[in-house]
């Protein structure tokens, strides 16, 4: 509950006059609630929807709902628009420049292969891949399509493959970054902690430059005589 603003009295030394002025009085206890209440709406609450309308639009917009289909069409058997190219035709128009493929073929080769996975499928004692919802239901198809003889499609499914990891990479480094950058290393410089933060990130690569570090060390020593090793 909201405390009751207390209400000033008038000075008597103006009963007779008109004032003409503000004395300074405060407004009644109800007038200052709903000014409150106009203030927080205004302020506070419109912004948010604003950015959260915003941010919906940016996050759902033609290009990315394009991607969403794509990846799903390409990557989950259990869809309704597995290796259908109605659902894959915008992923493949929006990452043409990078994909590189035969349109014509790609249809092809999609055709194929959702045909080898329904010759596969009318097998009993395989499992029917449009009905499983495991996490490793890709890798079962995987093993059924060859993609080694379907280079359209392989180069198209490669890709929906890699748009998540390069995603979580960069959601990675935030995380990297409260590691890296804390109280005893408050004066750290954006070039170094970038260097740091893609060794951090890149851990599994890094690790391999451990098993031969006299060879680092060699080509290190190589360099420019003026080269100096910031410790970290």
């Amino acid at each position: 509950m909201m405390p009751q603003p207390k209400r000033r009295r008038k000075r008597r030394t103006f009963d007779d006059s008109v004032i003409m002025a503000p004395t300074g009085q405060r407004s009644q206890p109800e007038a200052a609630e709903h000014e409150f209440l106009d203030d927080l709406r205004v302020n506070i609450f419109l912004p948010i929807l604003d950015a959260f309308k915003s941010e919906m639009i940016r996050r759902f917009s033609a290009s990315n709902i394009a991607i969403m289909q794509g990846v799903d069409a390409l990557l989950t058997p259990s869809s309704v628009n597995f290796l259908k190219y109605s659902a894959v035709g915008p992923f493949v128009e929006l990452y043409s420049a990078s994909l590189d493929v035969d349109v014509q073929l790609l249809k092809t080769e999609m055709a194929m292969a959702g045909q080898i996975i329904s010759n596969e499928q009318k097998d009993t004692s395989i499992p029917d891949l449009s009905r499983e919802h495991t996490a490793n239901s890709f890798s079962n198809v995987e093993k059924l399509i060859p993609f080694a003889n379907l280079p359209n499609l392989q180069k198209t499914t490669q890709l929906a493959l890699t748009l998540p990891v390069s995603s979580a990479v960069c959601e990675r480094s935030f995380s990297a970054m409260k590691y890296i950058k804390n109280y005893l290393r408050s004066t750290m410089g954006n070039q170094r902690l970038s260097d740091l933060g893609i060794i951090y990130v890149s851990g599994g690569r890094s690790k391999t430059l451990q098993t031969n570090p006299v060879e680092i060390v060699t080509k290190f020593s190589q360099r420019e005589k003026r080269t100096r090793i910031q410790l970290f």
